[in-house]
């Protein structure tokens, strides 16, 4: 595969680094698959992570010290940033861009692919497919919004259906936290079966114990928003160092330099050398990219990844 350009977010500070990323092919597609439980080795690896490390200045070097194997980040003479991708054997150049601006809306644009491991493009049918956004809440069940029936078209690898929503407002004050001094909400994507034929998610996700929806997938990307009150530099530990006010896609991924937060997204591959702590890592977004979720037939779906503990 030739790979034409990465979009994603790369921060590096004098102690720790987090980086974001997703790929795209020379035919403009987006190489990269953002859904739940790897548990069966389908989806990829890691996307976005984020650990601890150190910046040598007089070497214009960062290295990041989590990994088995010792990452380097290489300035070069044009100020772009040089570093290994271990697991393709290939390298990447990312270049300095403007600090993000404040966004008071969000579009969320999402590709919804289903598939049978055992048996491509085959899978059992959806009585009736919907998705909705789950507003996490600490310490609580969580809050649905923009729910929304699925049509899925047939395809030559996979079934394919989209969702899309714009967020013109801040969130609900119910779906809205405070943690560290910071007023917070994150929300996550959600396919399920509506079983009962009751246009809304009958689940335990959602503080509804007898329902008897079947939830089908969730996406690890979500929509985050940050008041706009909020202080620029958060303390080291905080889940979204990396965040800024306003509205923002992000990826909920293994983060060692977070106290908060629980990520089941890691693969078995990776799980004796990631940490299970999450943080929320941005997108690009002066690039955004329609982010897909993969609804694997057998996989073994966990809770929501969490932010708020």
């Amino acid at each position: 595969m030739f790979v034409g350009r990465i979009n994603g977010l790369l921060y590096i500070r004098e102690r720790s680094i987090a980086y974001a990323d997703a790929w795209l092919t020379d035919a403009g597609d987006l190489d990269l698959w953002w859904g739940a439980a790897p548990d069966r080795g389908v989806l990829p690896a890691v996307t976005a992570w984020a650990g601890k490390g150190e910046l040598l200045r007089s070497q214009g070097v960062f290295y990041v010290y989590d990994w088995p194997a010792r990452l380097a980040f290489q300035q070069n003479s044009d100020g772009t940033l040089t570093f290994p991708i271990p697991w393709t054997r290939t390298t990447a150049t990312v270049e300095r861009c403007a600090e993000p601006k404040p966004r008071n809306s969000i579009r969320l644009s999402a590709q919804l692919l289903r598939f049978d491991d055992r048996k491509p493009p085959n899978p059992e049918p959806l009585a009736r497919p919907r998705a909705t956004l789950l507003w996490e809440r600490p310490a609580a069940t969580a809050i649905a919004s923009a729910d929304q029936p699925l049509s899925f078209a047939p395809g030559t690898r996979f079934e394919r259906a989209g969702f899309a929503v714009d967020l013109t407002h801040p969130p609900p004050d119910s779906a809205v936290s405070e943690i560290d001094g910071q007023r917070v909400a994150v929300a996550h994507l959600v396919v399920y079966d509506d079983v009962d034929h009751s246009d809304q998610l009958d689940h335990s996700l959602v503080g509804k114990s007898a329902g008897r929806d079947i939830v089908r997938a969730i996406s690890n990307v979500a929509v985050f928003w940050r008041g706009p009150e909020s202080t620029p530099e958060l303390p080291p530990g905080n889940s979204f160092v990396d965040t800024w006010p306003g509205y923002q896609l992000v990826t909920v991924a293994p983060d060692s330099r977070s106290t908060r937060g629980h990520t089941p997204w890691i693969p078995a591959g990776y799980r004796r050398l990631l940490p299970q702590t999450a943080g929320a890592l941005p997108a690009d977004p002066d690039h955004p990219l329609p982010f897909t979720v993969a609804i694997q037939e057998r996989a073994v779906l966990h809770d929501l990844p969490r932010l708020f503990r």
